[in-house]
C-alpha cells in the first residue's frame, strides 16, 4: 500500500471539518497542511518548517514537506522522482468511481506520466506551441480583456473573479484553440468541473466530473473534424498537424492535451489575476509604480507570481534513492514540493515578505522546472502581462473589500474564490 493511500483519504477528512483542522496542530508538526489559515495565508505556516529546515520529514503524515528554494529546484529537475500518479489515483476515492474514459484522459496527460512517454509527446506539443504562436495572441487578449473591463465600467461595485479573472483565462485558451465565440461560456463551466480531478484534498462528484468529461469530448470532436476539414490559423489545427519523426498525437492524446492547457491553463491564471489584484491594492506604492510605468509590467508579474504563487504545492514520489537537502529519500517516498515557501525563501531572495515589482531576477518556481516546466507558463505570463495594466489603466483607484474575500479550499492552487471589488 502506497503512502498516500493513507494519506489523502485522512486529509481530506480532516479538511472537511473546521474542529478536526484545528486539533490536527497538535499532532502535525512542524506545521499543520488542514490549517484553515492555509488557505488565508500559508506563508507564517511555511515559516514553522523553514525554523526546522529546508527540508522536513513528516512521520505523522509520512510525507517530506520541501520549502527551500535551491532543494525545491533541485528535486523539480531530479529524474529520481516521479509525476505518475496512475496507481494512485486507481485507488483512491472518488477517483476509483469515475468512468474509464475519464481516468484515461487525465492520467495520459503530460502533466501525470514520465519519460520517455513524457518525452515523446512534449517533442510534439512544443512544435505546436512555440514562443512565437504564443506572442502572436497578445492582441487576441488584449480584445478580450477591453471586453471583459467594458462590460462593468461604470458600476460601483464587481464580483472580480467572476466577471473578469476567471473569465479571461478560459476565453483566451477557447480563442487560442479555434473553439467557437458562441461555446466560450460552456467550455468554461466544462473546465470548472474538470479543474476539481487536480486537487485529491478538495474532491468531487464522480458522475458530474463524467458528464463534464462527455460533454468536452463530445465538443472537442466536432471541432476537431472542422479542422480536419478546413485547418485554420489556430493552435488546435496545429496540434493536428504537428510531427516529429514521423509521429503524431493520436485524437485521444490530443483530448488530453487540450484538457490539461483547459484544466492548468485556466485555475493558475485565474489564481495569478485575482492574487495580483489583492497584493497591488495592499500595495499602494507597487500598484502606483505599475500604473505609472507599465513597461515594468513583465518584471512585475515575474514578482507578482513570486510573491504570492497560484501554484502553491505540487507532489513527486521517489523513484530511486536520493540525497536532498543532507537527507536521503527513499523510493515510495511522497515528497509535497512547497512552492509558495521556496519564492520566499531567505536565502534566495532579499526582504523576500515585500513585494518589489522591480526586483532583479524574480524568477519564482511557480511553474515548475525541468522537464516538467509548465507548457503554458508563456501565456500565463503573456495574459497577465497585458491584463494587469490595462485593468490598473480603466480603473486606477479601484480598491478590494478585503474582510469578504474568500478564498479557495485547495492544497494545490491558490486564489480568491470570491473578490469583491469597488471600481
Amino acid at each position: 500500500m502506497r503512502v498516500e493511500q493513507i494519506t489523502f483519504p485522512v486529509m481530506r477528512a480532516v479538511a472537511k471539518r473546521e474542529w478536526a483542522m484545528r486539533a490536527a496542530d497538535r499532532v502535525v508538526r512542524p506545521w499543520n497542511p488542514f490549517s484553515p489559515e492555509r488557505y488565508s495565508d500559508p506563508y507564517p505556516l511555511y515559516e514553522r518548517v523553514r525554523a526546522a529546515g529546508p527540508v522536513v520529514y513528516q512521520r505523522s503524515l509520512r510525507i517530506w514537506s520541501i520549502v527551500g528554494y535551491s532543494e525545491c529546484e533541485e528535486i523539480l529537475r531530479s529524474t529520481q522522482v516521479s509525476v505518475d500518479r496512475n496507481d494512485l489515483i486507481g485507488s483512491l476515492t472518488p477517483y476509483t468511481k469515475l468512468s474509464d474514459r475519464t481516468l484515461a484522459m487525465f492520467t495520459s496527460t503530460i502533466l501525470m506520466i514520465d519519460p520517455p512517454d513524457h518525452t515523446r509527446l512534449r517533442r510534439l506539443v512544443n512544435r505546436a506551441f512555440t514562443p512565437r504562436a504564443v506572442d502572436r495572441l497578445e492582441p487576441s487578449i488584449e480584445k478580450i480583456t477591453f471586453e471583459l473591463l467594458d462590460q462593468f465600467e461604470g458600476e460601483g461595485r464587481t464580483e472580480a473573479m467572476a466577471a473578469f479573472c476567471d473569465r479571461l483565462p478560459i476565453f483566451a485558451i477557447s480563442d487560442m484553440l479555434g473553439i467557437p465565440r458562441g461555446e466560450w461560456d460552456r467550455f468554461k463551466a466544462i473546465s470548472d468541473e474538470l479543474v476539481k480531478f487536480i486537487d485529491p484534498i478538495t474532491g468531487f462528484k464522480p458522475a458530474a466530473m463524467d458528464a463534464a468529461v462527455i460533454e468536452f469530448i463530445e465538443l472537442l470532436d466536432r471541432v476537431i473534424a472542422e479542422r480536419c476539414d478546413q485547418p485554420q490559423d489556430d493552435m488546435l489545427s496545429r496540434l493536428l498537424e504537428v510531427e516529429a519523426d514521423g509521429d503524431r498525437l493520436s485524437r485521444e492524446e490530443l483530448i488530453s492535451m487540450v484538457a490539461l492547457l483547459m484544466v492548468a491553463g485556466h485555475e493558475t491564471t485565474a489564481g495569478l489575476l485575482g492574487n495580483s489584484l489583492i497584493a497591488l491594492d495592499t500595495h499602494p506604492t507597487a500598484k502606483t509604480q505599475l500604473l505609472e510605468e507599465p513597461e515594468i509590467a513583465a518584471n512585475a508579474v515575474e514578482e507578482l507570481i513570486r510573491y504570492d504563487s497560484p501554484v502553491q504545492t505540487t507532489e513527486r514520489t521517489v523513484a530511486a534513492p536520493i540525497e536532498i537537502g543532507n537527507h536521503t529519500m527513499k523510493p515510495g517516498q511522497a515528497c509535497f514540493v512547497l512552492l509558495g515557501a521556496a519564492n520566499r525563501d531567505p536565502l534566495r531572495y532579499e526582504s523576500p515578505n515585500e513585494l518589489l515589482l522591480d526586483r532583479k531576477d524574480p524568477r519564482p518556481l511557480s511553474f515548475g522546472q525541468g522537464v516538467h516546466h509548465c507548457l503554458g507558463a508563456a501565456l500565463a505570463r503573456l495574459e497577465a502581462r497585458v491584463a494587469l495594466p490595462l485593468f490598473l489603466r480603466t480603473f486606477p483607484t479601484f480598491s478590494v473589500d478585503q474582510d469578504r474575500i474568500e478564498w479557495k479550499r485547495s492544497t494545490t492552487v491558490r486564489g480568491p474564490k470570491h473578490l469583491p471589488i469597488d471600481l
